[in-house]
């Protein structure tokens, strides 16, 4: 019998006690790999809802209404009507919502990259990318929704949290799918990261509603872009913040499966 101590060299590396799982060498290499950890990307969540605030803030947030020839007292003057009125709402919540989902997925996509292997922007930019598209789509159609329907239901809760719950689902979905693959996780957790962050979002939204309805009710909040800068900022902060925790407990759940997972 061969020594213990005199294995070849780099069979420790191989051991399953050294590996931290039950010898499966895929299972090892996934459970190896980098990762951000949670605290990175909380901050690096925060951080994004923080600055797309700010941007939503500037003068790139805000869309004034047209004015159009409307008659008044026998006279013609330049005022805004009410269909310019939402015309403009409906882009603003366009450009508030796509900078969120694009500033969201860079960062999340950035500090998914950072920590993995590769260290590659790709992450970033398809998080960029893939968040702006969907945060800019699902306002336009939400805000349309939002303002056609929002006076049928009783509740004036229902409205807002659909549009605000599924803005919030779609970016956050976007998110977990740019840090999933920035850090180049496989398949299943990919999948996870981006239910993560949707479910993460959906809850971000409903504590954001619950807030703006007890403290926040004067600042028309639950519009499609609240009202009172405070609100915005609430609402950006809430629900990154909750993004980022959906993300981080899917991708954890994934690892401790495949530490766990049995010798094939």
């Amino acid at each position: 019998m061969t020594p213990s101590h005199s294995r070849p060299r780099g069979e420790e590396s191989r051991d399953p006690e050294n590996t931290g799982d039950s010898g499966n060498p895929a299972t090892s290499a996934a459970a190896q790999r980098r990762h951000c950890p949670a605290w990175g990307v909380v901050v690096a969540a925060l951080a994004a809802g923080l600055l797309a605030w700010l941007v939503g803030e500037s003068t790139f947030g805000k869309v004034l209404p047209t004015k159009v020839p409307t008659p008044t007292m026998g006279h013609m003057i330049m005022a805004t009507s009410a269909a310019t009125e939402q015309a403009a709402a409906i882009a603003m919540a366009v450009r508030h919502d796509g900078a969120f989902g694009f500033l969201l997925g860079l960062a999340l996509g950035a500090a998914g990259g950072l920590a993995g292997r590769s260290r590659s922007p790709r992450g970033a930019v398809l998080g960029a990318l893939v968040g702006a598209v969907a945060g800019a789509c699902v306002a336009f159609l939400g805000a349309l929704l939002f303002f056609r329907f929002r006076y049928s239901f009783v509740d004036e809760m229902i409205p807002s949290f659909l549009y605000h719950g599924s803005i919030s689902a779609a970016v956050g979905a976007s998110a977990g799918l740019a840090l999933a693959f920035g850090a180049g996780e496989g398949r299943q957790a990919l999948v996870r990261a981006i239910l993560g962050g949707a479910i993460g979002a959906l809850l971000g939204a409903v504590v954001y509603e619950i807030v703006a309805s007890v403290l926040m009710a004067s600042s028309d909040a639950g519009d499609p872009v609240p009202g009172s800068a405070m609100a915005r900022l609430v609402a950006r902060m809430i629900v990154a913040f909750a993004i980022a925790l959906g993300v981080v407990t899917a991708l954890a759940a994934q690892r401790r499966r495949m530490l766990n997972a049995p010798r094939s």
